[in-house]
């Protein structure tokens, strides 16, 4: 049987969410299968070199998903624009 990991937003990125998507269920659409995939398999983003904190870009949003995971868990930490410079 497959062993999937629960998949958290933490209320940053529920924040940075909402501001880039107000529509609940176009946010809910946008993360979706960015979620369904992550859950399975995290290691699909890079990670970043000294930290802990993984990012995946949404193609189809223009977005990065910067997250973090262990085996029982992914954590989405926060969504910024992929144009934006600081994080």
């Amino acid at each position: 049987m497959a062993s999937f990991r629960v998949v958290i937003k933490s209320s940053r990125f529920e924040s940075e969410l909402h501001r880039a998507e107000p529509d609940p269920r176009k946010a809910d659409e946008a993360v979706e299968a960015m979620e369904f995939a992550l859950a399975r398999h995290p290691e699909r983003g890079f990670p970043v070199e000294s930290f802990f904190i993984w990012p995946i870009y949404i193609r189809n949003a223009e977005h990065v998903v910067y997250y973090a995971f262990d085996e029982i868990q992914v954590e989405l930490v926060s969504l910024r624009a992929s144009t934006e410079d600081s994080w």
